[in-house]
């Protein structure tokens, strides 16, 4: 059995030529010296490119002998060759022995070539040993530490070199010698007996390798038996503080992500509301009616909704409801219009029923608890605002019928409703979803619903098969008698003396409402003697507006004229402002007259509070600090027509807007706005120094909803209109620019307002106009500023930083002459003063780049941007954006040219750069995954494309609303994905608005507006409305607007031919198709676009349907080349019918998004496309896709 030695082992190659020494030969001229190999003259050593040499030059002679020479050599050298690497390892290990034996080697392969009788006994074993030099070999170097398998390898090389050493010797005599040695001596048999001691060596090594193998492979099993025992042990030991741990991560995983999904989605819920107190004893009657017991009787299948207008205590029984619920969960939602926008929306309720379920132990102990925290932590990479109702409300959906009991109370639904009429108009689906949502939520038998609202025609027919409740006198009278006992019990002797009178009083006059009991209890408590009540109940009010009547009038008496203006203006600003404000935010907006003006501090109250409820009681209250109407009636009574008895309190939209839009005006224009350090400060930094929400000067809100105000006042002041002219061409405007572009990453929001003032400006009088000047808007502030800071002589990069921005928004508006002229002043200008490697000149670079892709020399858009990315990458590391709006933009040229895998690689790294860096709300982050959805369009995914243009949308929307440049490009995109979809309701309301909102925002001779018509035109085509794609065929061809755009003009003129084919006949579609091949044919390369192809698709069909099959494969010439050649134009030669066939085959497969099926038939027939800038997407926002549109019918045989 073959034993394991530590010690060093003797090379098998050494031990060989020890034991040829040894053993085979006592000739001292045939022994091989180990320790002085420069006395191995005698045997001829060699390299083995010495031997790679000979083996060549031997090739050489092989032609010029004969076949079976030719044939031997030809089989030695190639084993040679084949074997190289293997002798080049055994050259390495010893160089000088192994030198002797390949000098042997090299001799005989010369011998093998002439014709001697033992040549081809040589060469056979040159190649039985060269061939087997690799296996011995390996095997030594896998058993080394096996003396056996060691020592075989010794035996065997002995016998190589016997072989080698006395073949040479024999063969180096002189002819006669060696015929006398052949003739007459047993040369032959010795050589054959070598060759056999070889082959024996060679078999005696192979088992001696194997049974190395296997007691290797039998010690490494004990090895491993050994240490999985150790294992075990250990691992028993361990077991059970291993499990320990692993269960107090889960829970501590579970916690966090928990604390996660609560934090998210406390994020979109608004805070928490004043708890309502509700009366001992109220309230009980709910549960006593019939209404009620049939409820109960039917297992709650249907919701229950209580009814009543406003006053009548609905919010009081929610409550009361809520804390009173029988089932083991309770859910209550309040939405309140008139105290907090921000609980209006569908998206809130559902955040907050999320949150607040989830708080649950009997929650957290369901198994779908733990589903629907790892859906929320799926969506959950997002801001809440990004996240859709649909998407939350999905999920509820799927929860709640699974969990114990539950009762579910959504107080004031209608004020949900309200909001959404006005504020979110585009978006009234999500209000009816929740609608129809609630109503589904009751057909699982755990879920018990409760919705309370006012009197809605709207509500009732959603409701329609709920069971109703309807508050009205009879119903709420005992409920109010318990809450005036109470409350006159608690004021003790100040409204006990009087109260039956009181009480009396009350109960017939309050109608059922609580809000008017309510008051009136506090008119009598604030009575200063008992005069004063016995006067206040001689003469109640008849209803609410009658009592806010009562109540202003009478605290109107002891005000000064000074307190009552002061008041008025405070009406004015709550009903005008689009958000709750502190009290010392309103001191501030009332401080606000001229742009001159600051707070003074003899103009402060020593207590805001104080003073703001002493003044608007009883129509204001402060909740959480945030001045706020008692209830939504008051705010209705501020704008109902003036009362007889109070003087100038009726207060108009008008009058509210205008006030609010000239208050931020003022703010905007502030001194500190104006000042060129801070504008400089903006514009160096990106981020504007009145980001804080708690800015005494309330920026943030002048800086979002000036123009909101603006444009709602339809009768303005001169005063309003100059003010805004002096705001547009101001320093102001730049420090207001900057700021919202930090906002919202662009300057769309610039271009939507410029919109929104030149339609402004057209309701206005002619003297108006003449004041508000609009030309200028954007550049002139920036020049200015510009300007300033050059000549100022300061910091030399800020001019070029101002114009970088003006840059940006003149590529923005379309205006590429002029976006070309500035990024190339600036990316000049800051490479000279900075360097090429600066990062700001890198920014500077990047951007100018763009203007290449406007130019379409894409490739050399993609190399710039795929080298700036490189150099930011080393410059700037992976901490700033820069680098990843590089590799954006690289990989929006590559969409540009179809290298969709590219382009998708690119536009992903961005996104992940984008998400680590400036957020997923940031413009960048958008237009990343605005381009990733194109290129899944365009590649057939259109249902993931369609989610990634609707988040944008929808985020962009919300923010800064349904104008904004980057929105109406995402809703354009949706047209594209609605129509292929079929969804072609949703399309047609989307392109309607994306055609009205571009042609006033960038004119409707704009490559924009264009394609949104020309998507229009598709879908009409799509619906057969075929009338109606002529009307605007004939509107954008007689206006004059693609007679300068070849390839738009070959798309609206495809689109008119399809209509053609099914209207006036396929003669008169071809001859429309036909016109626009010849002009393309005369246009030369300029003429070989994208869309041309897809016309010469569909007229091939047309062709043939009429038996021109010659005519029709010829429109697929020049467009194949040979996969070998370095041109991109086959024109010189016609390509044959096979090559033509092949042709429209695989165009055929890339307008049907096929593209890899397309590539590989092309690369079986040796071909390619001779032009790969044929198949280039026109560069639009977003271009027309005609090559998915309906077209002439194609038989599946005519290809």
């Amino acid at each position: 059995m073959a034993t394991q030695e530590d010690a060093s082992v003797t090379p098998p190659l050494e031990q060989g030529i020890l034991i040829f020494n040894k053993e085979l030969t006592s000739d001292p001229k045939k022994k091989i010296s180990i320790t002085s190999p420069s006395n191995n003259s005698q045997h001829a050593p060699c390299k083995l490119e010495d031997l790679l040499a000979t083996a060549g030059e031997l090739q050489k002679e092989r032609d010029g002998k004969r076949s079976r020479t030719r044939l031997r050599v030809e089989r030695v050298i190639k084993t040679i060759n084949e074997h190289s690497k293997v002798i080049d390892v055994l050259i390495q290990q010893q160089p000088d022995i192994t030198a002797v034996v390949w000098g042997a080697f090299r001799f005989l392969i010369g011998v093998a070539t002439r014709d001697i009788d033992t040549s081809d006994k040589i060469s056979d074993a040159l190649v039985f040993i060269v061939r087997s030099l690799g296996r011995w070999n390996k095997y030594f170097e896998l058993f080394t530490d096996f003396g056996r398998v060691n020592r075989a390898a010794g035996r065997l090389f002995s016998q190589i070199i016997n072989f080698s050493v006395r073949a040479k010797i024999f063969f180096q005599k002189r002819s006669a010698v060696r015929q006398i040695k052949v003739g007459f001596s047993t040369w032959t048999q010795k050589l054959d007996g070598i060759m056999e001691l070889i082959r024996e060596a060679s078999h005696e090594l192979e088992i001696e390798a194997n049974l190395a193998s296997e007691q290797r492979r039998e010690r490494d099993r004990r090895a491993h038996e050994d240490h999985a025992t150790l294992t075990r042990n250990e691992f028993g030991k361990q077991t059970e503080m291993s499990n320990d741990i692993i269960k107090s991560l889960e829970r501590e995983k579970v916690r966090r992500e928990h604390l996660q999904v609560v934090d998210w989605l406390n994020a979109g819920r608004p805070s928490p509301r004043l708890k309502t107190s509700v009366e001992h004893g109220t309230c009980r009657w709910i549960r006593d009616s019939d209404v009620w017991s049939n409820w109960a009787a039917d297992n709650y299948k249907r919701p229950l909704r209580i009814c009543g207008p406003p006053g009548t205590g609905k919010t009081t029984i929610a409550s009361h409801l809520f804390k009173s619920a029988e089932t083991e969960i309770a859910l209550i939602y309040y939405f309140e219009s008139s105290t907090r926008n921000d609980t209006t929306t569908s998206k809130a309720f559902a955040a907050s029923l999320l949150h607040d379920v989830l708080q649950h132990e009997l929650v957290q102990a369901t198994e779908h608890y733990h589903v629907v925290i790892q859906q929320l932590l799926s969506i959950g990479t997002k801001r809440i605002i990004n996240v859709s109702f649909s998407q939350l409300w999905l999920i509820i959906s799927q929860f709640l019928p699974k969990l114990p009991n539950l009762t579910l109370i959504v107080d004031g639904l209608d004020e949900c409703e309200g909001i959404l009429s006005r504020i979110e108009k585009d978006d009234r689906a999500s209000w009816s979803q929740l609608v129809s949502g609630l109503n589904k939520l009751t057909s699982s038998q755990n879920v018990r619903l409760i919705s309370t609202f006012r009197n809605h025609p709207r509500l009732a027919e959603s409701f329609a098969d709920s069971l109703q409740i309807q508050l009205g006198l009879n119903e709420s009278m005992n409920d109010i008698k318990i809450y005036v006992d109470a409350e006159i019990e608690r004021h003790g002797m100040r409204l006990q003396k009087l109260k039956k009178e009181i009480v009396d009083t009350i109960m017939s006059l309050c109608k059922g409402m609580f809000l008017w009991a309510e008051m009136m209890l506090e008119s009598l408590t604030s009575a200063h003697s008992y005069e004063e009540q016995l006067a206040c109940l001689a003469n109640p009010p008849p209803d609410l507006y009658s009592f806010y009547e009562r109540l202003i009038s009478e605290r109107s008496v002891v005000f000064s004229v000074q307190e009552l203006t002061l008041r008025r203006k405070i009406f004015v600003l709550l009903v005008g402002l689009n958000e709750y404000v502190t009290s010392k935010e309103l001191l501030y907006l009332l401080s606000l007259d001229t742009i001159e003006d600051n707070m003074r501090e003899k103009d402060a109250w020593i207590d805001a509070e104080a003073t703001v409820l002493h003044l608007c009681w009883p129509l204001v209250r402060i909740s959480e600090g945030l001045v706020q109407f008692m209830h939504l009636t008051a705010k209705d009574f501020l704008s109902q027509p003036t009362p007889a008895t109070i003087p100038s309190i009726h207060i108009t939209s008008d009058e509210a807007d205008a006030t609010l839009a000239l208050k931020c005006l003022l703010a905007l224009c502030h001194e500190k706005y104006r000042s060129t350090n801070t504008i400089a400060i903006l514009i160096r930094r990106n981020v504007g120094s009145t980001e804080d929400s708690e800015d005494p000067h309330f920026y943030q809100y002048s800086a979002t909803h000036w123009y909101i105000h603006l444009i709602a006042v339809h009768r303005p002041e001169k005063r309003l209109v100059e003010q805004t002219a002096r705001f547009l061409m101001g320093y102001a405007f730049v420090s207001w620019s900057e700021y919202i572009f930090q906002t919202s990453g662009s300057q769309g929001t610039m271009l939507e307002v410029e919109s929104k003032l030149k339609m402004w400006r057209e309701t206005l009088p002619s003297e108006l106009q003449n004041i508000l000047v609009l030309v200028g808007y954007f550049s002139k502030p920036y020049r200015a500023v510009a300007t300033f800071f050059q000549e100022d002589g300061g910091d030399n990069t800020l001019p070029y930083m101002t114009l970088f921005q003006l840059g940006e928004y003149f590529n923005l508006a379309a205006r590429g002459d002029e976006a070309f002229e500035i990024k190339q002043t600036v990316a000049e200008g800051l490479v000279n003063l900075l360097g090429e490697r600066n990062p700001l000149a890198l920014k500077a670079q990047s951007t100018f780049a763009w203007e290449y892709m406007n130019q379409n020399r894409l490739p050399e858009a993609e190399a710039a941007f795929r080298k700036l990315a490189q150099l930011q990458k080393e410059v700037l590391g992976e901490e700033k954006p820069d680098t990843f709006v590089s590799l954006q933009r690289q990989g929006c040229a590559e969409l540009y040219m179809t290298k969709f895998a590219d382009a998708d690689l690119c536009l992903t790294q961005s996104l992940s750069g984008f998400l680590n860096t400036v957020g997923v709300k940031s413009f960048f982050y958008l237009l990343s995954q605005m381009a990733i959805g194109q290129v899944s369009e365009y590649q057939g995914e259109i249902l993931r494309a369609l989610l990634d243009y609707e988040h944008v949308w929808r985020y962009r929307t919300s923010l800064l609303g349904q104008d904004n440049p980057m929105a109406v490009w995402a809703y354009c995109c949706m047209v594209s994905t609605y129509r292929k979809l079929k969804r072609y309701e949703e399309a047609g309301k989307a392109v309607d608005q994306v055609i009205d909102s571009r042609t006033r925002s960038i004119g409707a001779k704009s490559p924009g507006t264009i394609d949104a018509i020309i998507h229009k035109a598709l879908l009409y085509l799509d619906m057969d409305r075929l009338s109606d794609v002529m009307e605007l065929v004939d509107l954008i061809i007689d206006g004059g607007l693609v007679e300068n755009d070849f390839e738009r003009s070959v798309q609206i003129t495809h689109i008119r031919a399809i209509s053609e084919y099914f209207t006036q006949g396929i003669d008169v579609a071809i001859d429309t198709l036909q016109s626009i091949v010849i002009q393309s044919t005369k246009k030369g390369v300029d003429g070989r676009v994208r869309s041309m192809l897809w016309v010469r698709e569909d007229l091939a069909i047309m062709l043939r349907k009429q038996g021109r099959n010659d005519e029709a494969m010829m429109l697929f010439d020049e467009l194949v080349t040979s996969i070998d050649s370095d041109s991109s134009s086959s024109w010189e030669i016609t390509d044959s019918p096979r090559e033509l066939i092949i042709s429209e085959r695989a165009l055929r497969l890339v307008r049907r998004m096929r593209l890899d099926e397309a590539r590989l038939l092309l690369e079986r027939n040796g071909l390619k496309w001779s032009r790969q800038k044929d198949f280039w997407i026109l560069n639009g926002n977003p271009p027309a896709d005609t090559a998915w549109m309906r077209g002439p019918e194609t038989r599946s045989d005519e290809l």
